[in-house]
């Protein structure tokens, strides 16, 4: 969705459960929110959250110059 130059993706996934005894690291989001950091700066909000066994990710752009 783009309303005056703001970018928004709002994205759910469903959490399934596994019997992985392996726990996760986060590497991924802590990468994902680094190149946000870095490509954006001030420009960007990235919001992830895991409740009810949904996964939820906002992202949100500034696109003005």
């Amino acid at each position: 969705n783009i309303e005056n130059k703001i970018a928004k993706f709002k994205l759910s996934n469903s959490i399934v459960a596994t019997n992985n005894l392996e726990q996760s690291t986060n590497i991924g989001l802590d990468n994902v929110t680094k190149r946000i950091e870095w490509m954006y700066k001030e420009k960007a909000k990235f919001k992830y959250e895991a409740l009810n066994d949904v996964f939820n990710v906002d992202l949100t752009i500034d696109c003005n110059d």
